[in-house]
């Protein structure tokens, strides 16, 4: 089959599956917003007809298309054409599992266990205690070469006007946590100014988010993203990417609270509203 059918009938499948079609009208606004360069669509459709030749039947085009663009991160990541306006400091929240398993040095941490200590019990506990940045290692990023963040001082708001639990919940639905459930326990990170020097800072695109079907890309003059909120589905607080970075003891971590509610219901149409 020609890579040009293959490709047709890629785009028809595609855009049959409500989550598919999301991604391309998101794709499209970016374009159609100075996000991201316009030869981006040209770009995207050359590597995506050389893949579907090379590959079987039967992979859905969502996964097709996240595959491709994760093997391909000279040309889809961080490709963003807007960018926030200078320096100010970043936070990013994680769940607890994630932060013991990626950021902390296994062997240092075995050493102060006691035997009867559950490690992510202990870990929780005794964040701002015993868990000091003499444990950090790592690399900041998620499972591509860039993470992403929030500044500080609107993630500091609304833990101060809330209960820890209640601003972990917030904060899971004012970010578009939406994989973040009942009883899920946050940590947010505070980024050093001078960890993000030189490093590439940018508004978040639809090729940065992957097959989230949570993201909405924005076209704000600040150059800032806005995260999806999740109860409101309404763009919300600013967001950026950023050029991955090692996790060391310059950073500061605190623990956030405990999600006491369920992801609230999405309304996929509400957000594909947003960006029609």
């Amino acid at each position: 089959m020609p890579p040009s059918a293959a490709y047709s009938i890629w785009e028809t499948e595609l855009t049959s599956d409500q989550f598919g079609r999301m991604w391309l009208n998101k794709f499209r606004f970016d374009i159609g917003h100075g996000n991201i360069p316009t030869t981006m669509t040209a770009t995207l459709r050359s590597v995506l007809e050389a893949k579907l030749v090379s590959i079987g039947k039967g992979l859905p085009p969502l996964v097709i298309l996240e595959t491709v663009i994760q093997e391909n991160p000279i040309l889809f990541d961080l490709q963003g054409l807007r960018g926030p306006p200078g320096n100010e400091p970043y936070s990013f929240v994680i769940r607890l599992e994630v932060f013991a398993y990626f950021y902390l040095k296994r062997r240092v941490l075995l050493t102060i266990l006691d035997d009867d200590d559950e490690e992510l019990n202990f870990i929780w506990r005794n964040i701002d205690g015993t868990i000091t940045s003499r444990f950090f290692s790592g690399k900041v990023r998620t499972d591509r070469a860039f993470f992403w963040c929030a500044p500080t001082k609107e993630l500091e708001t609304t833990s101060a006007k809330y209960t820890a639990d209640r601003a972990a919940t917030i904060l899971r639905d004012r970010l578009g946590l939406h994989l973040l459930d009942k009883g899920h326990r946050l940590i947010r990170i505070d980024v050093p100014v001078a960890a993000l020097v030189g490093k590439r800072l940018r508004a978040p695109n639809t090729l940065d988010s992957g097959a989230n079907p949570a993201f909405v890309p924005s076209d704000s003059p600040d150059g800032y993203g806005r995260t999806l909120n999740l109860a409101t589905i309404t763009r919300d607080v600013k967001e950026i990417v950023a050029e991955e970075i090692p996790f060391d003891e310059t950073f500061e971590i605190h623990r956030l609270g405990m999600v006491t509610s369920k992801v609230p219901h999405i309304s996929w149409l509400g957000v594909e509203a947003l960006i029609i």
